[in-house]
């Protein structure tokens, strides 16, 4: 099985700063990855180009073994890529579960709940995910 989404030597500059060096990534069907590092470690520049925010400097994005160069969010969005902001502010009364499974329309800029499993209650993140997880056959890594 091939990744959907592969990373290979990703870097970024901002002037003289290397906010990330020789970054390799592979993301294959299924997984649910978690990034987790230091402040200014690079985590949100790398969603950023995951995402369509920023260019790497350096590497190669591959999506579907295919090349890509994201140029905006929405070639992101047109690919399925999204990103749910720490920053609340655009759905800042709901739930961190409802922020996870809501998506923005692309066409309106409307947004809708994107529930994988449309009865799953989102009282319980925990048990919310782990439910998830078994619907879809995919394992919790602990």
């Amino acid at each position: 099985m091939e990744p959907i989404i592969k990373l290979e030597g990703i870097s970024k500059q901002f002037g003289k700063v290397n906010a990330l060096e020789d970054i390799s990534f592979q993301l294959y069907p299924g997984e649910v990855h978690c990034l987790l590092g230091d402040n200014g470690a690079g985590k949100s520049t790398l969603i950023k180009i995951l995402s369509g925010v920023h260019r790497p400097t350096r590497g190669q994005f591959l999506f579907e073994t295919k090349p890509v160069q994201l140029d905006s969010p929405r070639q992101a969005l047109d690919l399925g890529i999204a990103t749910v902001f720490q920053d609340l502010a655009m759905l800042s009364l709901m739930s961190i579960t409802r922020n996870f499974f809501s998506v923005v329309n692309r066409k309106n800029g409307s947004v809708r709940f994107n529930y994988l499993i449309p009865s799953m209650p989102l009282r319980s993140p925990k048990k919310s995910y782990e439910r998830l997880a078994s619907k879809s056959g995919t394992p919790i890594n602990r």
